[in-house]
């Protein structure tokens, strides 16, 4: 075994092995399964194997889960048992929690407090380039028991989906070979546009994010040195809490139906037809949303003034609004898709000078007139 997870067994104990197991649900070393037994390779960090009740309040990590989760009070009592599950019990929830919002309002100390929790080796972060091929996976979800899957887009929400839903409900998964799973999920993204759920789906439950913390002066500690100093002192309290926690496993048989939920269910189905629509119907307040300022003046400025799209700027709109990564020519591939209308077809796309314009129909059917070139 690696250094770092060594302990002491005795001669006669060693004598009895037939193998390892690993099992965080049973804090044994050494376990029976068939009148046979095993060495438990699931060894408990230092924080876990805390008794008692925390000498202080964890405040400074109850802050940050508390702006993690839109500052609701709900929302926090449901992570914190469903943390707790997995933490004082070693059982693995059955429904993952999704994260979304604005850079900088604590995803990633998140992570770093379930290292601390769990053990470097017993936690993954899972992004898109890791996920390229499933079968190089096992090592991110063997004996885990902590895996976070980062900057989902939603190309990977819909290449993976099946394996996302096993990941999270099943006792294992085959990735070339059988991978037993013990980790609770956490999926994290910028959009909530890039989650596909279905309605009827009970493996998610979804919540959008607070404020940035260079907003809220680092949840009043005035950096984020301070910050990450206090949680660090307040990580053996933050332990017992979770250990003293009375879990609600009732609570967590279903995942948390939140209005953030409601609407990602609600933008699966309509979102793609809702930006052909827009473009289709110049509707340009479905763009207000936009976070970069200097498209969305280009995209106003040709729809008022010129009744045209420039080509160049739909791939961008469609991956500044839902967190995606696709060129012009995907896109343009997926409106034509879903298009009854033919404004999309290449030989309807005109240029002016080097740039290429599309013109949409006017409500009343008509296309919208053309400049003469």
């Amino acid at each position: 075994m690696p250094k770092s997870k060594k302990f002491p067994i005795s001669i006669q104990e060693f004598k009895y092995i037939r193998g390892k197991k690993y099992k965080p649900n049973i804090p044994k070393k050494i376990i029976e399964e068939d009148g046979l037994f095993y060495l438990n390779t699931a060894i408990p960090t230092s924080l876990m194997m805390l008794e008692g009740k925390p000498e202080n309040e964890p405040k400074a990590i109850l802050d940050l889960f508390f702006n993690l989760l839109g500052e609701k009070y709900e929302y926090l009592q449901y992570f914190l048992h469903w943390l707790a599950f997995n933490f004082a019990y070693g059982k693995k929830p059955l429904n993952a929690v999704i994260l979304f919002g604005l850079e900088g309002v604590g995803k990633n100390i998140l992570y770093y407090i379930m290292t601390k929790l769990y053990g470097e080796d017993s936690c993954s972060q899972i992004n898109a380039e890791s996920l390229k091929s499933n079968y190089k996976l096992a090592p991110y979800l063997i004996c885990k028991r902590f895996v976070n899957f980062d900057e989902v887009t939603i190309s990977v929400s819909k290449k993976h989906e099946s394996f996302f839903k096993a990941v999270i409900a099943n006792p294992h998964i085959e990735l070339g070979t059988k991978v037993e799973l013990h980790a609770q999920c956490l999926f994290t993204a910028n959009y909530s546009t890039v989650f596909n759920i279905k309605e009827g789906d009970r493996r998610y439950s979804a919540f959008q994010t607070g404020s940035k913390l260079t907003d809220n002066n680092f949840l009043g500690f005035g950096s984020y040195e301070v910050l990450e100093t206090k949680i660090d002192v307040e990580l053996p309290d933050f332990a017992k809490y979770l250990k003293s926690l009375d879990v609600d496993f009732k609570l967590l048989e279903e995942p948390l139906e939140t209005p953030e939920k409601i609407r990602i269910i609600g933008l699966s189905k309509s979102y793609l037809q809702d930006f052909h629509d827009a473009l289709a119907d110049m509707k340009i307040e479905y763009f207000h949303k936009l976070r970069n300022r200097d498209l969305l003046f280009n995209m106003d400025r040709d729809i008022k003034l010129k009744a045209r799209i420039n080509r160049a700027n739909v791939a961008p709109a469609f991956n500044d609004l839902f967190g995606e990564n696709v060129t012009t020519d995907d896109i343009m591939d997926q409106l034509r898709a879903i298009s009854t209308e033919d404004i999309f077809k290449v030989e309807n796309i005109k240029h002016s000078g080097s740039t290429w314009y599309i013109y949409p129909r006017r409500k009343d059917g008509a296309y919208f007139p053309q400049p003469v070139f």
